[in-house]
């Protein structure tokens, strides 16, 4: 607020200052510490919720994995009490298929996003110097991406 009480002052000319002219008063530097200070309060603040939101977040998807892992094996096991077999095998494969076919929407995901990242990057470097070949530096994740999808694609396809 002192500033702005500096840039109503009048100045040289008479008219009241704009608060432009607050950079040009001895109160800036007051002025820029109260400001660097509360930055840095606000990235301690940011960063403290950023953390603890994922935290929360990985603590939620361990949770869902013991209970997907518990209800699996309780129904592995009331299908093992029931005698036969060939519901059991059949259980086994199923849940198999389901394992590999998550691993294969993962790696097409990661893929997905290494490509679009790999393409923005090159795409920001070429806008930040034109002159020079920098830009070439985003094939590598754009390369990666690929891989990826490739390997999602062709490799992992499902055998049945």
């Amino acid at each position: 607020m002192r500033f702005l009480a500096a840039s109503l002052e009048k100045n040289a000319t008479g008219s009241p200052g704009l608060s432009s002219d607050c950079l040009n008063t001895k109160n800036f530097t007051k002025w820029s510490s109260s400001m660097s200070s509360a930055f840095w309060f606000m990235i301690a603040v940011a960063s403290t919720a950023f953390f603890t939101f994922i935290s929360f977040i990985i603590w939620v998807e361990s949770r869902r994995k013991e209970r997907e892992a518990h209800y699996r094996d309780e129904m592995a096991r009331k299908v093992a009490e029931a005698g036969d077999s060939g519901p059991v095998l059949e259980l086994v494969r199923a849940n198999a298929r389901t394992d590999a076919e998550q691993v294969r929407l993962k790696a097409r995901v990661a893929g997905l996003i290494t490509f679009a990242a790999g393409a923005g990057l090159m795409i920001f470097l070429y806008a930040l110097v034109p002159t020079a070949a920098v830009y070439l530096v985003g094939l590598i994740p754009l390369f990666i991406g690929v891989v990826l999808l490739i390997l999602s694609e062709f490799m992992m396809k499902p055998r049945d």
